[in-house]
């Protein structure tokens, strides 16, 4: 009677993350709440640091298809981001879910070791889903991640009898053209 589900986790003893008068504005769990109003029929999965975390309901549903552990006492849960895409897979393929995924900002001038106060920005970076089942953000190639070599000019060459030979050179990394 105490597991959630298949992967025989328990929720039972875990305090609901929800406090009665509701989560204080200005707060991560404030911020979850809200954009769980706003995607109530989604898992909503929020990044906090090197993890992703759910709460309330949608923790019981990270325990229950992905086999996580219940974290703080309470009806909370998360994957560290590393395992991010093995846990979407669980509550997408094995739980038939769609999942809000938000990240957190980067936010240059406190890039240099600086200390943070208050809710760092999130933004809803993707909808994954049984239709769209990959995560791909911050995932895709860039620009460091590949050594480009410098590209090739492209040439033209006309004649005209009256004239001669014309050549043309263009170059599109430089804009130029000779």
């Amino acid at each position: 009677a105490g597991a959630v589900g298949g992967k025989g986790k328990s929720m039972r003893g875990y305090a609901a993350a929800m406090p009665p008068d509701g989560p204080k504005a200005g707060t991560l769990l404030h911020f979850v709440t809200e954009q769980k109003k706003l995607h109530p029929d989604k898992v909503v999965l929020v990044r906090v640091g090197d993890f992703f975390e759910c709460y309330g309901v949608d923790a019981v549903m990270l325990v229950e298809h992905c086999g996580l552990n219940p974290m703080g006492g309470k009806a909370r849960a998360g994957c560290p981001w590393r395992n991010v895409q093995a846990t979407l897979d669980g509550l997408v393929h094995e739980g038939g879910l769609a999942v809000a995924v938000f990240e957190e900002m980067n936010e240059p001038e406190h890039a240099r070791g600086a200390k943070r106060r208050g809710l760092k920005s999130r933004f809803l970076s993707q909808v994954v889903s049984p239709g769209n089942p990959t995560y791909v953000y911050d995932a895709l190639l860039r620009d460091d991640d590949v050594d480009f070599a410098p590209s090739r000019p492209y040439a033209a060459l006309q004649f005209r009898p009256s004239s001669g030979f014309a050549l043309a050179l263009a170059t599109v990394d430089s804009r130029e053209v000779r």
